[in-house]
């Protein structure tokens, strides 16, 4: 009986390293076909051409993620859509940043299939991210197609978000508080009516704005409050209280 229990769990280890090693040929074929992809669209834009010790200093995986974003920035319309396509297909939270990048598009196509594959990876991976991007505040595009992406997944997200309005960088709670209220998160509610608090005006302006956005009545009372605080912060107030109608807002 020992011997055929040991023989069930090797088989067992046997079948995990297989299923393991499967799904790393498939990343390792996707990237293949990720690089034949850029190779095609992207000519001259790709790497190739850089000086020799600079090409032997930085990964493979490095100077095809170059050569990608190189052709989503150069690169003719269908070969963007082939390139974020290939990039979704292989599973990679490498390559998150660069469908970001695809997400501003001026291709309706290329946008629609960038948000669709960012969509597809688990948010453990994209969430961190996400994350990162809104905290770029040198690159604008990358922080709102982060706010798009995060407006489009799962309960989750929103849990995640929660802990951002108390973040030190003000823009960051802003954002947080925005994203918030266009998910209608009414697990939001508590949270948002905390940052009617907020030290920054416009972190107060955008919580009362979503609260409006969501409806729920329990923020009734604290934006009649608010229409106490600074003229810029009245009118989302007001505008809130209109969204939700509540009779005690007369």
């Amino acid at each position: 009986e020992n011997i055929s229990e040991l023989a069930r769990d090797n088989l067992g280890t046997v079948e995990e390293m297989s299923r393991a090693t499967a799904n790393l040929a498939q990343q390792a074929e996707n990237l293949a076909k990720l690089v034949s992809v850029v190779k095609v669209g992207c000519g001259a834009a790709t790497d190739d051409k850089a000086p020799p010790d600079r090409n032997r200093s930085r990964s493979p995986m490095s100077r095809d993620l170059e050569a990608a974003l190189a052709a989503l920035r150069e690169g003719e319309e269908s070969t963007r859509r082939r390139v974020v396509e290939e990039l979704g297909r292989s599973g990679l939270a490498e390559v998150i940043p660069a469908l970001l990048l695809a997400v501003g598009d001026e291709s309706w196509s290329v946008r629609q299939a960038a948000v669709e594959c960012l969509t597809r990876f688990p948010e453990a991976a994209l969430l961190p991210a996400l994350e990162t991007a809104l905290r770029n505040h040198e690159d604008a595009a990358q922080r709102n197609a982060a706010m798009e992406i995060y407006v489009k997944l799962s309960a989750s997200a929103g849990l995640a978000l929660l802990p951002l309005l108390q973040d030190p960088d003000e823009e960051v709670r802003n954002f947080a508080a925005v994203m918030l209220g266009a998910r209608k998160d009414r697990g939001a509610v508590g949270a948002l009516v905390a940052a009617l608090a907020d030290g920054d005006v416009n972190v107060r302006h955008a919580a009362a704005t979503s609260l409006g956005q969501i409806g729920d009545p329990q923020a009734v009372l604290p934006l009649v409050a608010a229409l106490r605080d600074e003229p810029w912060l009245q009118y989302p107030a007001v505008s809130a209280l209109a969204e939700i109608g509540d009779p005690r807002a007369a």
